[in-house]
């Protein structure tokens, strides 16, 4: 096989390696305390906010949900994992949004609109949940078709009239390349279990977790952008003498 017949494919794969992984703003900064409510309105306003926050959350849930059905690579079991958490976030808080408007105490309204934030963790929890793990998972599937890639880009190596130099150059940029794929399969081996084993009751003891959850991911990436420069690398030194 030459260089010229996987030039085309190799490029189009390459496209993808562009795999970059931003937690929400919300995900790191705690927001900023509602003001308080009138004394003498206290029952009806906390129930208008927290219409508004279950709102708000719901809006949030139906988005990551579409994230997760427009993510080609994730796996079948992480899909229906991350779909299960997002669907029981939503009737959750479409339950816990009646109870509190039928509350008839300020002391029991208060103590379930609290449940919006600390028994679902919407914005801390499920956002980088999904980000994570459909990164992980498209992480995976781009390690799979690069060690397919490698193969062929050891066929275009001997096959090419590339000189001795230039060969001994690309067998090097090879060898680099294996290790950095090899490097970004070990970051993220189990990761998305771990992530998606994550719980609200957790909060915020397993912050740190996701920190550490979302710089493997990160180091991945920098290895799938190392093992693109050196099959890019391969080709230069290859291709003109093919």
């Amino acid at each position: 096989m030459t260089a010229r017949r996987i030039a085309r494919p190799l490029s189009v794969l390459l496209a993808a390696l562009a795999v970059t992984v931003t937690l929400p703003g919300s995900t790191l900064a705690a927001a900023a305390a509602p003001s308080p409510c009138p004394s003498g309105e206290r029952l009806q306003c906390i129930k208008t906010r927290s219409a508004t926050a279950v709102s708000d959350r719901e809006t949030t849930l139906a988005g990551l949900v579409t994230i997760v059905d427009k993510a080609a690579d994730l796996t079948p079991s992480d899909r229906t994992a991350l779909l299960s958490l997002l669907h029981a976030d939503e009737t959750g808080l479409t339950q816990l949004e009646a109870t509190i408007q039928a509350d008839t105490t300020v002391v029991k309204a208060a103590s379930d609109a609290a449940k919006i934030v600390t028994a679902y963790r919407v914005y801390v929890l499920a956002v980088p949940q999904v980000h994570l793990v459909v990164a992980t998972d498209r992480i995976g599937a781009i390690d799979a078709r690069l060690h397919t890639l490698s193969g062929k880009l050891q066929a275009a190596i001997e096959a090419s009239r590339a000189g001795s130099e230039q060969k001994a150059q690309a067998r090097a940029r090879l060898a680099d390349f294996d290790t950095q794929v090899a490097a970004a399969d070990r970051d993220v081996d189990g990761l998305s279990s771990a992530i998606l084993s994550l719980t609200p009751a957790g909060y915020p003891g397993n912050r740190t977790q996701l920190g550490a959850d979302r710089d493997r991911v990160n180091d991945a990436r920098v290895h799938l952008q190392a093992a693109r420069a050196d099959a890019h690398a391969i080709l230069a030194l290859i291709k003109p003498a093919t």
